[in-house]
Order: structure tokens, then sequence, then C-alpha cells
């Protein structure tokens, strides 16, 4: 993080919300990325993951663990008793009323764990969650090839027999097709051995037509129509 003062600190936000927020409990709170976090001025917090806390369930130390991380997004959290006073002041709260009541299973240690959860935490399954379901619909656009472009497709086919490569270089520029794209590195050499090989001029046009279709040109008008429709 640089030494220089962000401007994201010199605000006071209405919301703050840290997406996979389990980031903020496996940092411990003096870590670069969750000092920085924390200094950022918000009148509300919120964290959203799917997994409050991480680590191997088959680990002896997964609920220790599990607890401390949990500590730490409380304190993210500002809750008035374990994360708003001092870190280390917060930290021995919460060992003493809430992570070794829990780890030694003593009376009302999961109860009190399970109080500071409801307290702070809101939790929705798929099941619970009544989205409508999208509503797809297929159609038909049509993205007609501009008049100038079809007058120089039906240019070529026509001229086919008499074309050469300056000609070709010249049209392609301007139909915005890109020569090493659509033929390799031999480029202005392929097309015009393929223009000179077709005896139907629709062959030619269908060429030229194939690779004005793979333009960025083509494809910001079709951006275009897509747009206009949705």
């Amino acid at each position: 993080l640089s030494h220089e003062p962000s401007p994201l600190l010199q605000i006071r936000w209405l919301r703050l919300v840290v997406d996979e927020g389990h980031e903020l409990g496996k940092n411990e709170v003096d870590s670069g990325l969750a000092h920085f976090i924390g200094e950022i001025a918000a009148e509300r917090r919120w964290v959203i993951s799917g997994s409050p806390t991480t680590g191997d369930e088959d680990d002896q130390n997964f609920n220790a663990d599990g607890l401390d991380q949990l500590q730490r997004l409380l304190r993210f959290l500002r809750h008035p008793t374990y994360g708003l006073k001092a870190v280390d002041q917060a930290k021995e709260n919460w060992d003493l009323a809430v992570k070794r009541p829990f780890l030694d299973r003593r009376e009302g240690g999961r109860e009190g764990l399970m109080r500071i959860l409801n307290e702070v935490m809101v939790m929705h399954r798929k099941e619970d969650i009544n989205l409508p379901k999208p509503i797809f619909k297929q159609a038909n656009l049509d993205v007609p090839v501009p008049d100038k472009v079809q007058s120089m497709i039906i240019e070529v086919a026509e001229l086919r027999e008499c074309v050469d490569i300056p000609y070709i270089a010249a049209m392609l520029e301007t139909m915005g097709i890109d020569i090493e794209q659509n033929s390799g590195q031999d480029g202005l050499e392929t097309w015009l051995e393929k223009i000179k090989k077709s005896s139907e001029a629709h062959d030619v046009a269908d060429l030229m037509l194939s690779g004005y279709l793979n333009t960025n040109a083509y494809q910001l008008l079709v951006d275009k129509v897509q747009g206009e429709y949705i």
C-alpha cells in the first residue's frame, strides 16, 4: 500500500460492503489489506461471504482458527464489545466470553456464540429467496451490411479476373478487414489467389462478405442493434 493518503480515506461513506469478506477474517488486523479497509470511515458496514470462516475441517485447530476469524470480522463491523475496543482488549474479551467457553464445551458456550451471530448475521439460502424466473426470449435481429460495403463487394466480384494487389489492399483496408487475421502471413497474395480462382461472382462476394462480418466495424453495428433491442 502506498504511503500517500488515499482519497478513499478522505470521504465518509454511507455504506461499506466487502465482498468475499472472509478474507478480512483470514488476515491479521494489522495486515495491509485489513488495516486499510478498517480505516475507511463508513456509517454502515457489511461483510458478504458464503463461507465466513475458512480452513481445513480436519485440522485440530479448525474451530479455534474459525473463532479468531469471526472476531476479526466483528472488529471490521465495529462490534461494541468485540470490535470497538483496542485490538488486544477486544481479542481478550472475545477469548474470555466466547472462544474459550465454546472450545471447552462449557454450559452456555454454544448459546453465547449463537447469540452474537444472530446479532450481526443475516443468512439466506437459495431456497429461501423467491427470485423471479429469468425471461428468455429469442429474437432474430436484422443487422444490414452498409450500402457502401455492399457496393465494394459487388465491384470486386464483377472485376475478379482483372484485380491486382494494390486494388485488393485498398478495398480490404476500406472495409476494415484484417488481412493477416483472415489469411495468415501471406495476406494479400492469398486474397488475390482466392479471388482469381473463383469462377463465379457470388463466390467472390461470399469471400468478401465473410471477411467483413468478422470486422470490428460490423461488430459495432451488431452491438448497436442489440442494445436498441434490449
